[in-house]
């Protein structure tokens, strides 16, 4: 096995402060050793702006919340569940839903403007997340909240996905469970899908059938996979069905695509040939293809047997993931990374295979940071200019 990630520790610096500071490879990027785990996950732990989420009392918030979509008591508590768990992971996340155009004014292209949309759809005021009038005595402030736009549109879908029925319902459950990736194209297209509907029915109104529709394109890609992660991981999946898309691992997965994966396999998965590309030629075709598959539409999923893009995405983060874990099992055997003086305060979590979990909230809250983040592009304009089959 090819090992790469070779540690670049500094003989100036301490043993305390060589502890201090993240094992990076030889081209300057963070390697995934227990240590550099160790490291984040306290940065992680100890960030005021995200210390909610290891707190118990968040965890069985959300998963009450996830649960209540399948087994909630009346039609309208599931139908509050689904709202509040939109509501959730777009808050969380910053996925952007509710933006259903991205034009405030009506341009030359005459695509439909948000307030046009919203308008013609008649919900220019949101829906609140209980489905009820304001109310001043409401324990739940939460609940007074309003799902706008995209959020709305997506949340409807979805209530319409889950009938209010234990037999019916346990099909989109398993399939949640299951990984299905269709999922994730349902909800990315499910306000896109509403808004292109509304528009279409407008021209037959007027009888407009003769002028093409200016149709929107809101693909929900982001939200969709993250929403697919956390139901399913609340529900009872765990972490190893659903990987998520952000922009950031989008940035930098190609990297570790190319430098963790062999050329062949790397060429299989991504649809091209390896012969003497050169690392940064393949970084950008890797780049390219995670876009070509997060736009890929279910016709021509099915007319280019290739399954969802979502499904042809997670094939290439399972790989990475699997490349990772091997390089992993075998840094642990080089005597050097046994002086890691930290070693002993490592919990089980960083000592484990990573998942889907671990490799996001690394490669996020590393590169998040927008020094490090430019830092690392700087780097990569310098990397990868020799072929990878000398």
């Amino acid at each position: 096995m090819d090992v790469k990630g070779v540690l670049q520790l500094s003989a100036d610096f301490s043993p305390i402060i060589q502890n201090q500071m993240f094992d990076v490879d030889m081209h300057g990027f963070p390697v995934f050793t227990d240590k550099n785990m160790a490291l984040l996950n306290m940065l992680f732990d100890n960030d005021v702006a995200y210390a909610k989420v290891a707190e118990s009392s968040y965890e069985k918030e959300m998963k009450k919340i996830f649960k209540g979509m399948f087994n909630s008591a009346t039609p309208e508590e599931q139908q509050t569940n689904i709202r509040r768990a939109v509501y959730r992971v777009n808050r969380d996340n910053s996925t952007s839903l509710p933006t259903l155009s991205g034009s405030k004014k009506e341009s030359a292209s005459k695509k439909p403007t948000q307030k046009y949309i919203v308008e013609l759809l008649k919900i220019s005021s949101g829906e609140r997340l209980d489905g009820k009038e304001p109310d001043k005595k409401a324990e739940n402030k939460e609940l007074e909240s309003k799902l706008t736009g995209g959020s709305l549109l997506t949340a409807r879908a979805i209530i319409d996905m889950i009938p209010f029925d234990r037999n019916s319902n346990k099909a989109v459950e398993n399939a949640l469970l299951a990984g299905e990736a269709d999922l994730v194209y349902k909800i990315a297209h499910a306000a896109e899908e509403a808004v292109n509907n509304a528009l279409i029915r407008e021209a037959e109104e007027k009888n407009d059938t003769g002028t093409a529709v200016n149709r929107v394109d809101k693909n929900n890609f982001s939200f969709a996979t993250k929403f697919c992660h956390h139901a399913c991981r609340r529900i009872g999946g765990g972490y190893g069905k659903y990987c998520i898309y952000d922009s950031v691992v989008h940035e930098f997965l190609p990297y570790y695509a190319c430098e963790y994966l062999d050329a062949d396999t790397l060429g299989k998965i991504c649809g091209f040939k390896p012969e003497r590309t050169t690392f940064k030629e393949q970084y950008k075709k890797v780049n390219e293809q995670i876009e070509a598959w997060k736009r890929l539409s279910a016709q021509d999923a099915s007319e280019k047997g290739e399954g969802y893009g979502y499904e042809c995405y997670r094939n290439l983060y399972d790989a990475v993931l699997d490349a990772i874990n091997r390089w992993r099992d075998a840094w642990r055997l080089c005597p050097d990374s046994q002086s890691c003086v930290i070693h002993h305060h490592l919990d089980g979590d960083q000592c484990e295979k990573l998942d889907y979990c671990n490799f996001d909230r690394f490669v996020w809250y590393f590169f998040k940071n927008q020094w490090r983040k430019e830092k690392a592009k700087e780097l990569l304009k310098d990397w990868g200019e020799l072929p990878y089959n000398l």
